[in-house]
């Protein structure tokens, strides 16, 4: 079947703009885990600062969704998609893996495990590492396997060639299974009609946070046809913002979030930076930063405090270091491609 390339929005060069911001939001995952309000959560400002952190992952999801969607072309069915997608999962399986191996030293840290059975040990581990994307410490890995279950629908849906609005509309649908979910996990008491179904949502998704995917990156592939104009995402971000710091049930703040990430995102995505090779060492920073932060708490939580800590100091250290690791790193792996294409 004929294909034909998609009416993307034009890139003028990198996307600077949101590289700048993925190493912006890459420290708001590092609070999300050192917590530098810890013991404010009752100061005015608490909610601000909640929500500014809570846009960090699905800007990243709506990221790859963007750049995903870049790369498709019409029909949304087309084999060229299919390639496209099986290409992204085998990339997001990479390293998923390779990160959750990084990470398992961290897991025997697990105070829940201490006194238990080696089986209980390896299941608990293996229910972590394929239903909830997380162990101990490595809490922000469930990021990835999101995604890969995002990229196995796709992948499946497009085999069976369905319409994108259609595609969305089961992605959609997942997202809110998972919003229902969290809704029901932050109730103080679950109304009996309900209780039978928590032992389905605790063996599978638990809170549905793993769902959230796949509203964040069919939204981003959206965005990669037409973005909103700067007016409009502005608008969108301040409404979302507002709304989700004034609202606490799950699902009526999580919609709020999704409309001020989509704003961020949009805005960001606007912007016209000059073109400038800080941009993608930013990009590369940002990576590393996000992959490598829970170990560098870690590490310094016994090494300088003796203790795992949260708060101010926590943060900043982690900030801090983490940020030096991630420049060395990349300046490394950097120099390393430079040489082995001067070898080339």
């Amino acid at each position: 079947m004929k294909t034909s390339a998609l009416p993307t929005v034009p890139d003028g060069g990198r996307f600077n703009g949101v590289d700048l911001w993925k190493l912006i939001l890459s420290f708001g995952v590092i609070a999300i885990h050192t917590s530098p309000m810890f013991g404010y959560a009752d100061s005015p400002a608490y909610p601000v600062y909640a929500v500014a952190v809570s846009l960090a992952v699905p800007f990243f999801f709506l990221a790859g969704g963007f750049f995903l969607g870049r790369k498709f072309r019409e029909p949304f069915a087309a084999a060229e998609n299919v390639r496209v997608i099986r290409t992204a999962l085998l990339k997001y399986i990479k390293l998923y893996l390779i990160w959750s191996a990084v990470y398992l030293p961290l897991a025997f840290l697990n105070p829940d495990w201490r006194g238990k059975s080696a089986g209980y040990k390896i299941l608990s581990y293996l229910h972590g590492l394929l239903l909830r994307g997380e162990h101990y410490n490595s809490w922000h890995l469930w990021y990835l396997l999101s995604v890969i279950f995002v990229l196995i629908a796709l992948l499946v849906l497009c085999r069976l060639r369905l319409k994108r609005s259609a595609v969305y509309g089961i992605c959609f649908a997942v997202w809110a299974v998972g919003l229902f979910a969290m809704s029901l996990s932050r109730l103080p008491q679950t109304p009996p009609v309900l209780a039978p179904i928590l032992p389905l949502f605790r063996y599978t998704i638990q809170d549905g946070r793993i769902c959230t995917g796949f509203l964040y990156v069919p939204l981003g592939m959206l965005f990669s046809r037409k973005v909103p104009n700067r007016a409009l995402s502005l608008a969108m971000f301040a409404a979302g913002f507002a709304a989700a710091c004034l609202l606490s049930p799950a699902f009526l703040r999580e919609p709020a979030l999704a409309l001020a990430a989509a704003g961020l995102f949009c805005t960001a995505q606007g912007m016209r930076l000059r073109k400038d090779n800080l941009y993608p060492l930013l990009r590369g920073m940002s990576k590393w930063i996000y992959f490598l932060h829970m170990y560098i708490w870690t590490a310094l939580s016994y090494l300088v405090f003796g203790e795992e800590t949260l708060g101010v100091e926590a943060f900043l250290l982690t900030s801090i270091v983490s940020a030096a690791a991630a420049f060395c790193i990349e300046m490394i792996v950097r120099k390393r491609k430079a040489s082995a294409a001067r070898k080339g």
